[in-house]
């Protein structure tokens, strides 16, 4: 089952940003891992929440009450909604609220996700999950801290700023550089990728192909909610390049498509996706398997047609080593006079060096 990727709640929060002005009612919990909050606008207005996973809107009410969810309600209670934030691209949605307080509801849809409600400075009253790492704390009375930042945001980078992150990654190829330098994902980087024309598997690129893959980064920032569901395999806020020889169903809202996905999602299609995951991988071995015998081919193939080219001097070179050696002349007489001549003899390894 798939999980949001950075770029792809930017665009659900675009569409939850239809809910300014609603007022917080209730909040269920169908299952340990299942929310649903309930806003009030003209009408209810229901927001699925799958921990770690996904956040949508949804047609679907499932009425069962946690103590969590008691507890979230008594502190915001017809707080109004001003404001939703993504900071810094990172998979966390912040929802602003406000009464005669100002109250942040933030959730994380990363790992095992979590649900914590601050006050305006982001000091933490309540977490679904308490946890502890050495560089941050979630449990209450703990100042809310954002995971430790491992990527630059592709939204706000300048060109200059995008390349010098492009030439320092230590990344074996310029997809896994996009994937987690700029924390894309493995479906948008490759989809970025080939909007650009870009073979995938390159790490060093050129002024114009690094312009080319800014460019389509913007682009996807800027392209049009056409939201689809593709074999409930995956769902997209828009038509992709990757997915372009697939079947797909159109739905009006990215949140529509979503709710399509996760409704028809099965284990025996999760268990489809991992063995294609699995042989994709492969393939990729392959691919960089069958380049590296390439290069050796192309590589030997120089060599040979050097040799071809020079027979004659080769062949003088290596009867003169033979001649030598049956007239008992000793080996380090013959690299000597040889090596005058920038020729290096390896005799333990039955090597002659020649510079051609």
């Amino acid at each position: 089952m798939k999980s949001l990727s950075a770029v792809e709640i930017y665009f659900i929060r675009k569409e939850l940003e239809n809910l300014i002005g609603a007022r917080f009612d209730k909040i269920y919990q169908p299952n340990k891992e299942e929310f649903i909050l309930v806003f009030n606008k003209e009408g209810n207005i229901l927001i699925k929440v799958l921990l770690g996973k996904a956040i949508f809107l949804t047609t679907e009410k499932k009425p069962e009450i946690t103590g969590f969810c008691t507890n979230l309600k008594r502190h915001i209670d017809n707080f109004k909604l001003i404001e939703i934030k993504q900071n810094n691209f990172e998979r966390i949605l912040e929802f602003h609220l406000e009464s005669k307080l100002k109250k942040i509801l933030i959730i994380e849809l990363f790992s095992k996700g979590n649900i914590i409600l601050c006050d305006k400075d982001y000091n933490i009253i309540l977490a679904l999950q308490q946890q502890t790492w050495k560089d941050r704390t979630i449990k209450p009375k703990e100042t809310y801290k954002y995971p430790p930042a491992k990527h630059c945001n592709p939204l706000v980078i300048n060109l200059k700023e995008f390349k010098e992150t492009i030439n320092k990654s230590d990344k074996e190829n310029i997809v896994k550089t996009l994937a987690m330098n700029f924390a894309l994902g493995g479906l948008y980087a490759e989809e970025v990728c080939l909007r650009a024309r870009i073979d995938k598997n390159e790490k060093e690129l050129t002024d114009e192909e690094s312009e080319g893959l800014y460019q389509a980064i913007k682009d996807l920032e800027l392209a049009k909610i056409n939201a689809n569901s593709i074999e409930n395999l995956d769902a997209t806020p828009f038509d992709l390049e990757y997915y372009k020889n697939y079947q797909k169903k159109y739905f009006k809202s990215f949140s529509e498509a979503l709710e399509h996905y996760y409704n028809n999602y099965s284990e025996d299609i999760g268990k489809f996706d991992s063995k294609l995951e699995k042989l994709n991988k492969i393939l990729e071995e392959q691919k960089k398997h069958i380049k590296e015998i390439n290069d050796e081919y192309i590589d030997s193939k120089k060599k040979a047609d050097l040799i071809y080219e020079n027979y004659s001097y080769v062949k003088e070179v290596l009867d003169t080593i033979r001649n030598a050696r049956e007239r008992n002349i000793p080996w380090n007489e013959i690299k000597e006079k040889l090596k005058t001549k920038g020729i290096e003899v390896l005799e333990k390894e039955g090597k002659v060096i020649v510079s051609l």
